[in-house]
């Protein structure tokens, strides 16, 4: 089991969401090897090897690519809720985190965003009869 206690710089995990970005197959559900298991297998080997850390393997980029997807999803949302706070151009938020741009320039627009719906465009109200 991998030691992952260590925090990755960000030139790191900059080199890391670049090599994730070369295998579409993890990323991009409507690419034709998304649900290869083999593929997909095959693309995490691959990042792990080029990343050539210790005891980094299959399992550990698995972990390491949801957690940055859960602060890439956390970080969109941040820029979402800063966008309808209210306060107008004067606060948007903007993640400091180097690789966000990066990862963003892939997985925008792929589908792999969960559809959600504000409660008030779910309402329908009509007044008039």
């Amino acid at each position: 089991m991998t030691n992952m206690t260590h925090k990755w710089n960000e030139d790191t995990t900059l080199k890391f969401v670049e090599e994730y970005r070369q295998h579409e197959c993890l990323w991009n559900i409507h690419y034709n090897l998304y649900k290869n298991k083999q593929a997909r297998d095959a693309a995490y080997t691959s990042i792990a090897s080029v990343m050539n850390i210790p005891d980094f393997g299959i399992a550990e980029v698995k972990t390491k690519i949801k957690n940055l997807r859960s602060t890439y999803s956390q970080e969109l949302k941040k820029i979402e809720c800063s966008k309808k706070s209210g306060a107008g151009t004067d606060y948007l938020y903007i993640p400091q985190v180097k690789w966000f741009k990066e990862m963003e320039a892939f997985l925008q627009g792929t589908g792999n965003k969960r559809k959600t719906h504000d409660n008030l465009s779910l309402v329908s109200i009509n007044f008039i009869f």
